[in-house]
């Protein structure tokens, strides 16, 4: 009988695989060679198409897709391969023993490994480089299990074995978009007083880039970090009167503020803190990750020539000195950008030095935040498999307001993080803005994300509607537990012209679909409608049952077992499905009509029968509330006051608008 591990018995010499209970993993063996890269012939397999997650720059990944393998790109870090029995799933890997890296690109062979040390006096020597694991198209539990097996190889807890930031189910804000680097302690009460007048308002946010005290290198080669306070701009280079005002005027719950890996982007600077053995060094990448780029306009505008990093010997210290000194002006976290970008600095190879810094970020965190972290500019292997504490991963790169095409990659690069990273991390899908011409497609996909939903917004240029849709009473979301994963592993947006592009998530036992249509208006395209089925995701039975589907602002609609929602949506447009089933003969609470994800505004633990007539409904905010029933009821009361409502044919509509923004009960005589 064959069987999908017979397709690596053919394997060039030096492969050998272990198998585990799920998949495989791959070691090379190599003798002790002086190469810091080099490439080792993997061959071929049987693919109808594949799906790519490539690194660009050392910090984010985009979807690349194609039929031949030979099409792969250079520094895949995921790769998904379609075949007639089911999906094979290679991920490389990094092996802390030898300290090297993988990564797959593909050649007139089929398929290559790249090996890398990160660090020109170091040679590769091999080791477990590759996990490989066949499941069926669209098994997202089977995705989860061999994460798990990986986890148990690399030593990391699961995504779920790790404490996540109570802030991430709240609505937050950032203050990059709404000023970039000109933020000062005016323009962050500004932000705050805007969001208040119209009557959305964070509970948690994160001061950006523009607060730190920096200086150029020597030779002008980028900005390192002069200082562990505040800069000139703000009250006594210090950050305690900005966040107390956040708090104890705007109820701010958690602050947190933003920081490079190294201090800054270049580092921490020798002359002005000495103490931390910091050396500039010129930043030196692998030659695959250069390959799109011209590498000295790309130093110059994103690399960043030189960097300054803190000695390894002094890495503990730094963190817990400038942790310690932020959380004394009252910084209840830290988003931590620039990460990947250590490969490019050698100290003694990529692999151990990210773990060695990783350690001390987290250890640090711990102690002076108790773990409130947001990684960024992470994703590369290095890190995402060495984390062994933080959960709050960002999954893509930057939301970009203007950079039109970029909007549907968003989704891709975040949903695909999803599906295998996601048993590692939270995946964090970036802020986006409120009032924007895909303000709303943004806004679809963080309510099914499972990660936080934040905004940039600038003071003034808010979407209220669309804000209060996102959000409940009190600044809390209807966050998802899980990540979002697409729908069609292999689906590329850009070339199925007329498709939906979608999401599937769950909330509180309820599957959700969000469906996207992301054309960006290029030549030669035949049609920018997209149009679509979408249902309950298979794995969800409701055999025997109706269900319910329900769409923001929209009547609810009843399905049959089996049957689906015809969408068709125009460019830039999304929707969210929610999908309740009729679990109850008699009465089921549904939604609140003007929410993204309706279903999520019902606390459903908290809500049933108190008699054998009087039912009662937790909601997490106000406004029009929808409910099937079997019948009319007598009466509908909150707080023993009597509510009109509307009852036609099972659906019962009871108008909560008054009591937007806050948290109650209503009951139902039957």
């Amino acid at each position: 009988m064959t069987t999908w591990q017979d397709q690596f018995k053919h394997l060039p010499e030096g492969w050998e695989t272990q198998e585990q209970v799920f998949g495989l993993f791959l070691n090379l063996a190599l003798e002790k060679g002086t190469e810091a890269a080099l490439d080792m012939p993997l061959g071929s397999f049987d693919a109808k198409r594949f799906t790519a997650m490539r690194r660009i720059m050392p910090w984010w990944m985009v979807p690349a897709w194609g039929g031949e393998l030979k099409e792969v790109p250079l520094e895949t870090q995921l790769l998904l391969l379609e075949q007639d029995d089911g999906v094979l799933v290679l991920a490389p890997l990094v092996d802390p023993r030898t300290g090297t890296r993988a990564s797959l690109k593909g050649d007139s062979g089929g398929l290559s490994v790249r090996l890398t040390s990160g660090d020109p006096t170091l040679p590769v020597v091999g080791g477990c480089v590759l996990y490989a694991i066949h499941v069926e198209a669209g098994d997202v539990e089977g995705m989860r299990r061999a994460m798990a097996e990986v986890a148990h190889h690399m030593g990391v807890p699961l995504r779920e074995e790790k404490d996540l930031p109570e802030f991430v189910d709240n609505f937050g804000w950032c203050t990059w978009d709404a000023f970039y680097k000109e933020v000062d302690e005016a323009k962050v009460m500004e932000g705050l007083q805007s969001f208040r007048d119209v009557g959305v308002e964070p509970r948690w946010m994160v001061l950006d880039d523009g607060w730190q005290p920096v200086a150029q290198l020597e030779g002008d080669t980028g900005e390192a970090l002069t200082g562990l306070g505040a800069n000139e701009k703000f009250e006594g280079a210090s950050l305690s009167q900005v966040v107390h005002r956040a708090k104890s005027e705007f109820e701010i719950r958690e602050f947190l503020v933003w920081h490079a890996f190294q201090g800054y982007w270049g580092g921490v600077h020798p002359q002005h803190l000495p103490e931390y053995g910091s050396k500039a060094v010129d930043h030196r990448f692998d030659e695959d990750l250069l390959v799109p780029f011209d590498f000295e306009e790309a130093a110059k505008s994103w690399f960043v020539e030189q960097c300054a990093p803190v000695d390894l010997e002094s890495i503990d210290r730094f963190y817990h000195d400038y942790h310690r000194n932020l959380s004394t002006m009252g910084v209840d976290g830290v988003k931590v950008d620039n990460q990947a970008s250590l490969e490019g600095v050698g100290q003694g190879g990529r692999v151990s030095a990210m773990a060695r810094w990783h350690e001390a970020l987290e250890g640090s965190v711990a102690v002076h935040f108790s773990g409130r972290l947001i990684n960024c500019m992470s994703d590369n292997n290095d890190m995402l498999y060495q984390s062994k504490a933080s959960n709050l991963t960002r999954a893509s790169n930057d939301f970009f307001p203007k950079r039109t095409e970029l909007h549907m990659e968003h989704v891709v690069v975040n949903a695909l993080f999803g599906l295998w990273w996601g048993g590692l991390f939270t995946p964090d899908w970036d802020m986006f803005h409120s009032r924007h011409e895909w303000g709303h497609f943004h806004a679809v996909s963080r309510a099914i994300s499972g990660g936080p939903i934040y905004v940039s917004d600038k003071p003034g240029y808010h979407e209220p509607e669309l804000l209060s849709a996102l959000t409940l009473a009190d600044g809390l979301v209807s966050r998802c537990e899980s990540p979002a994963v697409p729908g069609d592993w292999f689906m590329n947006p850009s070339s199925d012209e007329g498709a939906l592009y979608t999401l599937v998530n769950e909330h509180d036992d309820c599957p959700l679909v969000a469906a996207f249509n992301g054309a960006y208006p290029g030549e030669g395209r035949k049609t920018w409608r997209a149009e679509g089925e979408v249902a309950p995701p298979r794995d969800w039975s409701i055999e025997g049952e109706q269900v319910v589907a329900l769409r923001y602002g929209q009547t609810p609609c009843l399905l049959a077992s089996g049957e689906s929602l015809s969408l068709s949506l125009d460019v830039a447009e999304a929707c969210l499905v929610a999908f309740v089933a009729l679990d109850d003969e008699r009465c089921v609470p549904l939604g609140l009509k003007e929410k993204l994800q309706p279903a999520g505004a019902i606390d459903r633990d908290a809500s049933g029968w108190l008699d054998r007539n009087l039912y009662t409904v937790s909601c997490l905010d106000g406004g029009e509330l929808w409910l099937w029933a079997a019948k009319a009821p007598e009466q509908v009361t909150v707080e023993g006051e009597k509510l009109s409502f509307y009852f036609n044919e099972n659906w019962l509509e009871v108008g909560l608008s008054s009591r937007k923004g806050q948290r109650f009960e209503v009951e139902l005589q039957f």
